[in-house]
């Protein structure tokens, strides 16, 4: 049983068996990686160098379909509860630009 105040380990375990799932990372306690802006990036395994843990699975997925992300954080310096991609518009397909200028009507 965790007490209040007490650090709650990172893995849940029922029994002798193995974990089960790993709990993730906090965003408050992600490490903000410190990079120059307007980096080009080349290749995928770039990104790695670039954006932060729990956005680079996205930003991976982007990439592979040709969209330009222009910037990304989910670290406890940017803030201590959300992540955020953005995007460059150009670089969408017109049938996403064409969602994308529905949601932002909305």
């Amino acid at each position: 049983m965790v007490k209040f105040g007490e650090k709650q380990k990172s893995t849940i375990k029922f029994g002798n068996k193995k974990p089960i799932f790993k709990l993730g990372k906090k965003v408050r306690d992600v490490l903000p990686i410190k990079q120059a802006t307007k980096i080009f990036i080349k290749s995928k395994d770039e990104l790695k160098s670039v954006v932060e843990e729990p956005c680079l699975r996205v930003c991976e997925f982007l990439f592979d379909r040709n969209i330009e992300t222009v910037d990304s954080g989910c670290n406890g310096e940017n803030s201590s509860h959300r992540a955020y991609v953005t995007i460059n518009y150009d670089t969408l397909s017109n049938e996403n630009k064409l969602i994308a200028d529905h949601l932002v009507r909305q």
